[in-house]
């Protein structure tokens, strides 16, 4: 399902499929099967199947994403974001995400993007028993969501 979500979002000739009246729900199905069939399994390309087959394939990337929420909220994996000026390793990230696992008690998937005018931001999205995001933010060049650790 993160596959289907980033490459609607990142493709813009995918997205422009799934937008266009032109094309009939046949069509669009095929398509859309051709391009994900050699990268997702079965149950995923049933799933877009029957989406787009019931013309309801511009709900896809929402369905997508909240399908991504919900694995996460029910593995307890929360997500992190590091915002840095430079490119990080992988054993730096190893490290930050081995920290916040430990400080947190929780499964984390940590994300990375680089913004040359940051010095380091981390940013953690904890998501509460309603579903709820949480955010608190903590100074000195480190931005921080969620709750207390």
């Amino acid at each position: 399902m993160e596959l289907l979500q980033s490459t609607i979002a990142d493709i813009p000739d995918v997205r422009m499929l799934i937008d266009t009246p032109i094309l009939d729900s046949r069509k669009k199905t095929l398509a859309l099967t051709s391009i994900f069939e050699s990268h997702v399994g079965e149950l995923s390309l049933d799933f877009i199947r029957l989406v787009a087959g019931n013309r309801r394939e511009e709900y896809l990337p929402g369905m997508a994403r909240y399908f991504v929420r919900l694995y996460k909220e029910e593995r307890g994996i929360q997500v992190a974001t590091v915002i840095s000026a430079s490119a990080m390793d992988e054993g730096s990230a190893g490290k930050i995400r081995d920290i916040i696992k430990s400080a947190f008690k929780t499964e984390i998937e940590l994300q990375h993007e680089t913004r040359e005018e940051r010095d380091f931001t981390l940013h953690l999205v904890r998501i509460n028993a309603n579903g709820k995001e949480h955010e608190e933010d903590r100074g000195n060049g480190v931005e921080y969501h969620g709750g207390q650790p």
